[in-house]
Formats: C-alpha cells, structure tokens, sequence
C-alpha cells in the first residue's frame, strides 16, 4: 500500500497537560459542548482539537438546521493536524457557522412567511381558505391545486384559464399567477358576471363592483374580510387597510396618502388598484431584500472557498452568482451543501490547486499542469507527466484538487477520459508507464478509492498499478466507476496516482471530462482488444535504478559494483562501490535475476563444497540479509558450467540451467519464492554442450519474448540458441552462428539491454583488461557486428565479472 494524499482522522486521545499555542482550552471546548447540549458529556472537551471538531460534526452531520456548522466542520478537521484550522473553529468559527445557521433559518421563515400570506390572499380572491395543502407545497402543487378547485366551477373562466396557463408555464409565471394573476383573473371574472347580470341596476351594479373591489383588495393584504368591512365607507376602508398594513410598507404609505386626501376619487383608486400596486413594490422589495442577501452569502462562500483552495466549492458560488435569483436561492439554500464535479479543464472551468503537492518514491520531477491543444472535448485537458527512476517500488500520487461538500451516495459514479502517451509520441516516456495511471479519490475519513477494492466499468480494480496496460495508449479511454458502496463517505481530494513497480522511464498522458455526479453517466467508449504493453527487458540492475550494471570479483573476494547509466557507458567509470567480502570461498558466481518473487536482482554463489547458496539483494545496492540461504545441499561441483537465462519454461519464475561432464544441459525450475519446484529433479534441454568453452544467456535476445543462450566454441564461434519458452528451443538442432573470433576474450557475458535501447547487449574482456560492448539489435544479431564500443580499462583485476 502507498501513503494517502490526505491524513485520516485520527483516533480521540487525551488532551495534554500543557496546551500548545494553537491548541483551544478545555473551557473553550465545554463552552461549544454546551451550545449543542452536550454540556454534560465532560469527555468531549478532553479530546485534542481535531478529536473535538470532528465529535461535533458527527453530532450535527444529519441535522438541517447546522448545515453551515457541518460544513465549518468539515473544512476545519480537513486540514492537516499541523494547520490551526480545528483551534480557529473552536474559538470562533463554530459560533459564526451557528449566526449562519440561525440566520439562513429565520431568512427561510420570513420566506415561508410570505409566501404563505401571497398564497392565502391569492386563494381567498376565489372564496377559498387556504390549507395545508396549498400552503405547504411548491408554487406547482398551488397552481394545480386552483385549477382543480375551479375546474368544474363555471363562476371561474378566466381564473381556469390563468391556472393552466401558469401551470404549463415557467417558474416565473407561476410566481406571477400567485402574486397577482389570480387576483387579477378572479377581478375579472367577478366583473364578467356583474357585467352580465342586466337585471341589476347601475347602483347595484357599482356597489357590487365596489364591495368586489374592497373584497380583492382586502384579501391581496390577508386583511379579514367581514361584511362589516365590506359596508365601511371609502375612507373608512382605507383606514383600516393602513391600521392593518405592518410599518414601514408602501401598502402602509400608499393607504396613509390616500386616507389624508380629501378627493373621494383618490380613495376609489386606492382600493381599485392602489393597494395592488403597492402590494407589488413589497413584493419587489422583498424579493431584491432576499437577493442581496443570498448574494452576500454566496460571495463570502466563494471567498471562503477561494481561501481553501477549494475551487469546485468557488466555481458552483460564481455560477449561482450569475444566475437567477432561483437559482442563487437554491445553491445558498441547500446546493452549496451538496455539490457534484465537472470540469473539462477549460478556463471557465474548475481549475486543479496550485501549487501541487504530493506523495512520491522513485519519480522524479512528478508534475501537473493544465495545457491547452486537444483535449477529449474542448481545447485544455490535464496533463500528468514524470519519470520511475526506480524498478522495485514506484509511485506518485498528486494532488489535483481539494474540494468539500461531495457527499458520496447510492448512485453517485467517478467518471474520466484518460488519454496515455506511448513511446511512439512521446520518445522520453515508455508506454506501459504512461497507462499506470488512475484518478484517486481521499475521503474525509482518511480512507482512499484505490485501497477500496471498487472497479471501473470494465472489472478492472481503480488502483493505477491494476490499470497498467488495461488502457490503451494514444486514445482516449472512458473510465466509470460506480461509487454507491461507499455511500455517506465525503470527498476531501481528488488524486491523479501513478504507481507501477517495475519499469523505469518516463510516463505522461492527459485528463479530460472529470466528473462526480449522482446523474446517470453513459458508457460511450466501445473499447478495445486486450493490449499488454511490455515490461522492460531484462537487465543486471543491482540498484533499482531502471540501468543495468556490472559487478566485479577481485581476487580478495570483494565485490564491486559499477553503475550503468543506460546509454552503454557508467554513471561514475572511475568509482566503483563495494558490496560485499568473502567471495573468495565460491568457484562460481552469478546472477539469478529475481529468485525470490521480491522484485529485486539476487546473487548466487557455489562454494568448494558444492553448495548452492543464494544471496538476496534489497534492491539498493546491497543485501536483505549478509547470511546466504543454502538452496543447493551438495552435489553442484559436478556441473561444469551454471548459469540463469530467467524464465525459460514460461511458468513466470527463474530457472536455472547447469551443464554436466557428459555435455547434457539440465534445468532446474525456481518456483518464485526462492527455492525449487522439485529440488530433487532436473530436466534435461539439451546435449553435445561440451563444445562450448563458455554459455552465458543474454535473456531474451531475439525479440520474441523468450529467453535465449549463447555459447562460445573453442574455436571462437558464438552460437545461438533461441528458447521456445517452454523450456526447449526453437533451432536445437541449428543454431544461429551470431559471430567468430571470440576466443579472443577472457570472460564474456550480458548485462541484458546496457544502452537503454531495448535490446539485450553483450560485454565481453580482452586480454588486456579492456572491456568491449556488443550491441544486440533484438532481432538476434548486432546492430553493427564489425564494431563494439570500449568502456573501461583495468577488469583483468577482476577473476570474475558479471
């Protein structure tokens, strides 16, 4: 397992004697307990600060009413133990968090006030006593409600038809229809019927219009109408409408006008359409009231947020901003608490943190960056890049994003196009590192999506060492997840991982279309044929550095190591390292690639007595431990020749191949954990042996990805061998003559690919100490056989090279 990005919360521990500097005090700490009715639980203000922000979000989590102390909560325990961010909750930022809470809830209280005044006097205008029912429900659910009343009531045409028409209509015509066109509707429905009663006379008819008029106007206030109301004279109307109005309103200002003239027309007026219109401007006020301050509070969001580095959280507070007042309402009211994920990387998108930071080992230079150019859709996407400098354990996990409030749910899915660059685009990387690639996900609970186990849409584990080669590279890959299994966890991080344990080189690719949503995400990429991008070739790499190397025995039995650098030279030709004593006690030294399964090189050595004993390096230049393991009792001197070509049955473990007096070549299967398959049985791959003065394996030196041997005659000739793997050969009978005149060399062997091209080279020691490089081409042959390339001097020191 790698190290998180993000630090689990930790477990509750006893507060110290003495409070640090940043550290909040016990009275501090009763002082919130009490605030939330926890005053007698004297535990709690025991806890370390930390301890204690995340005590207090656990109790109100899944209370409504502190939806902004959850979110101060959240905020404070994300931060790093090291941040004062839980003391500064303690002390002040709880009790603002809780003003927050209590002034969003008296906000949604006046709210519902209003809107339930506006309701009453829109249903009163039809003779109807508003309900739960009407009251309670969306400005959908009313409309529907009044049409349903009036549908069968021929009194109501027109009040029918401005029903449906808002229903059928926009948010905003609903919010029309209940703050004035149901009064207006049922005014002229009510002047229809007097207008068609031809019976009444024109006193009547006026009174009537009169008493209507005083009736709708009442009712547009909640005024209680009475017939004692009804009858009141004019004026008398317009007093009581400015007793009953609440100070301060331009229906108060308007009745106070109307009451101080004396022109009984200005009193008509009032109550004809007076009183509606200043009921309007109340409702306007009202309105941009309930605006200006849900837009001072996305803004401090957005400022908070900003501050944080929490950019998701920003980008939905400047959306809302420029929004509708709806909108704004909602993400103020409850969308700013539960928020999804979407960016493409565009300039109007969500943008990664800056600067990035990070979990690394083995990977230099691990970047991020926002570039632009072709995206999957649009002209930016997220370029990931770095280079493994180290074979044995890989990884780097970068911080891409901090977000909050991204609470995970049955249905929410983790979605992405990942877009890997092979060697072919980009010559400094290698293929198989660029498709190691995943994004990762931190929960606020310390726990990460790659330690989860979940798998992406086509069963493969998110985890980016499980998706090396299960994405194709120079293509851009969808990549689903569904995430319901981890309902109720918070996303505190998103994380783009690289993790890949045994290839050195350069990685990168690009990321496009992040999402984290609860909507549904469609499966568009059609996929492709399995693809298994290859492992490096085999090589001596004592170090892990990803470059093979040499090591020599000097007649003193020290070993020293001399360090490749890739490009068929050292990375310092005039020091080499010591990594061991005592050689001298083995006739026989040599490599055995990975014996063990650990993933480093290991040594073996035969001793006078016959015995096998197996060395195990740690991967960083010397040794797990400085005592061998005996993994051959006795027996091994009456082998004139033994040797490791890797795996060459194709089981994936090393084997070993021995040669015996009689010329038969014999092998031994390594069952991978550093022993044998059946330690008491070899088998037998080849005969005629004995006319080879040396056999050495340069792994796999044809390019077909099975492990070959070479063998020297004495009459200088290397002959070729190529292994079927299956633990025989393809040209048994017919080797390849690969070249002639190397019975000139003292001591010939392969270091597998020394320069860094892919294919397995050959080094091979004069008799005057010189050493010679032969570079394979991967096709069985050499790049130039005319030419090799000198790379040191002084090796006859060395009664031993490897």
């Amino acid at each position: 397992m790698t190290p998180a990005v993000a630090q689990a919360a930790p477990r509750p521990v006893a507060a110290p004697a003495v409070l640090a500097a940043d550290q909040a005090s016990y009275d501090q700490k009763l002082a919130v307990a009490v605030k939330f009715g926890r005053g007698d639980d004297f535990a709690l203000p025991e806890l370390a600060d930390r301890d204690f922000v995340i005590a207090i979000w656990n109790l109100v989590k899944n209370n409504a009413d502190h939806l902004e102390v959850r979110a101060a909560a959240e905020l404070a325990f994300s931060e790093s133990e090291e941040s004062a961010a839980a003391y500064t909750f303690i002390v002040t930022g709880v009790y603002a968090a809780f003003d927050r809470d209590v002034a969003r809830e008296r906000q949604e209280a006046e709210a519902k006030r209003a809107s339930d005044l506006a309701r009453s006097a829109a249903a009163a205008s039809i003779d109807v006593v508003a309900d739960a029912a009407l009251l309670n429900g969306s400005d959908a659910d009313f409309v529907r409600l009044i049409w349903e009343r009036v549908a069968e009531d021929a009194k109501w045409p027109k009040v029918k038809a401005a029903a449906r028409a808002a229903r059928d209509g926009s948010d905003s015509d609903r919010q029309v229809f209940i703050a004035t066109g149901l009064a207006e509707a049922a005014h002229q429905d009510v002047d229809d019927r007097i207008a068609a009663d031809e019976a009444k006379t024109e006193a009547e008819k006026a009174a009537a219009r009169a008493r209507a008029a005083k009736k709708l106007a009442a009712n547009r206030i909640g005024l209680t109408v009475t017939e004692q109301l009804l009858d009141l004279p004019d004026r008398d109307f317009v007093t009581e409408v400015w007793n009953f109005a609440p100070d301060g309103t331009e229906v108060q200002a308007a009745a106070v006008a109307a009451a101080r003239s004396n022109d009984p027309a200005a009193w008509k007026t009032f109550i004809d359409t007076g009183i509606h219109a200043a009921k309007d401007r109340d409702i306007a006020i009202a309105l941009e009231r309930a605006y200006q301050a849900d837009r001072a509070l996305a803004l401090q969001v957005r400022t908070t947020a900003t501050t944080n580095g929490d950019l998701n959280l920003a980008w939905h507070a400047t959306k809302a901003l420029a929004g509708t007042p709806t909108e704004l309402n909602d993400f103020v009211r409850a969308g700013q608490f539960d928020l999804d994920l979407a960016t493409g990387f565009e300039p109007t998108g969500v943008q990664p943190t800056t600067p990035v930071t990070g979990t690394s080992t083995g990977v230099t230079s691990p970047a991020l960056a926002v570039a632009t150019g072709a995206g999957h859709t649009g002209t930016s996407a997220l370029v990931y890049s770095g280079t493994d400098v180290n074979t044995l354990s890989s990884y780097a996990y970068l911080k891409s994003m901090t977000v909050s409030r991204i609470a995970v749910k049955p249905s929410t899915k983790l979605s992405y196009w990942i877009f890997p660059q092979s060697t072919a685009t980009r010559p400094e990387v290698k293929t198989r590192n660029s498709t190691c690639v995943s994004i990762d996900l931190v929960f606020s609970d310390g726990s990460t999506l790659r330690d989860s186990g979940l798998t992406d849409q086509r069963g493969t584990r998110v985890h980016p060492a499980q998706q090396c080669s299960k994405i194709k590279a120079d293509r851009w890959n969808q990549v689903v997840v569904p995430l319901g299994s981890l309902a109720d966890k918070q996303v505190t991080t998103v994380v783009v991982g690289y993790d890949q344990p045994r290839n050195a080189g350069g990685f990168r690719g690009l990321i496009d279309d992040l999402t984290i949503t609860d909507e549904p995400v469609e499966v568009t990429d059609p996929g492709f044929e399995p693809v298994d991008y290859p492992l490096d070739a085999w090589r001596n790499d004592f170090n892990s550095d990803g470059w093979a190397d040499v090591i020599g025995r000097n007649p003193a039995g020290e070993l020293k190591l001399y360090r490749g650098n890739g490009k068929g030279s050292w990375i310092d030709p005039s020091t080499n390292i010591e990594v061991g004593s005592g050689w001298q006690q083995f006739n026989h030294v040599f490599p055995v690639g990975d014996f063990t399964g650990d993933g480093a090189l290991d040594i073996a050595g035969r001793n006078a007595a016959g015995e096998l004993k197996l060395y195990r390096s740690n991967g960083k230049g010397g040794w797990i431990s400085s005592t061998p393991t005996v993994i051959g009792s006795s027996g091994w001197n009456s082998f004139t020749a033994v040797f490791s070509p890797g795996d060459f049955n194709g089981d994936g473990y090393v084997d070993v191949l021995t040669r015996n007096s009689a010329g038969k070549l014999l092998m031994y299967r390594g069952n991978g954990k550093g022993g044998w398959i059946d330690p008491s049985t070899n088998i037998e791959v080849g005969s005629g042996w004995n006319q080879f003065t040396a056999i050495f394996s340069p792994g796999d030196f044809t390019g077909d990805g099975f492990a070959d041997v070479i063998g020297r005659t004495s009459t200088g000739e290397l002959k070729l061998y190529r292994g079927n793997g299956k633990g025989g050969w393809l040209n048994g009978t017919n080797p390849d003559v690969i070249g002639s005149g190397w019975n000139s060399f003292t001591q010939i062997f392969s270091p597998g690919d020394f320069t860094g091209d892919g294919f397995s080279d050959v080094i091979a020691r004069n008799t005057a100490g010189e050493l010679k490089l032969y570079r394979g081409n991967g096709k069985g042959s050499w790049i130039d056989p005319s030419t090799n390339i000198h790379i040191g001097t002084g090796w006859n020191q060395f009664n031993l090279i490897f």
